[in-house]
């Protein structure tokens, strides 16, 4: 099945546009909304989780141009993500980042082995 590895990656791609876009939608209505600014600062685990968002936006770039470093960007990230905050775990869509990254992986490394 040789269109296998580009199932996978177009997948992969999808879910991480999908995850950009969504995260993205959040930032924008959070910078465009008129909600009163918060009272508390935001705590070191959050500040990292956000850093990990933007370097999983940064992995799905990476993944039009090589497909097996944004994936392990993204799921790298993602693992970031858990070591901050573990709970993150039962949110779905903080997973969608570690889904897409798994499967840009996959599909680079059945490439690779389809080529020899």
């Amino acid at each position: 099945m040789i269109w296998m590895p580009h199932v996978l990656l177009w997948i992969g791609r999808g879910l991480g546009v999908f995850y950009v876009a969504f995260f993205g939608f959040f930032l924008l209505a959070h910078l465009v909304g008129d909600e009163p600014a918060s009272e508390q600062p935001l705590t070191p685990s959050e500040i990292g989780i956000f850093i990990a968002i933007g370097a999983s936006a940064v992995g799905v770039g990476l993944s039009f141009w090589k497909a097996c470093i944004g994936g392990v960007v993204m799921f790298v990230s993602w693992g970031a993500m858990i070591a901050l905050d573990w709970h993150i775990v039962a949110n779905i869509f903080f997973g969608i980042s570690a889904i897409a990254g798994v499967l840009l992986i996959a599909s680079s490394m059945r490439q690779v082995t389809k080529e020899r």
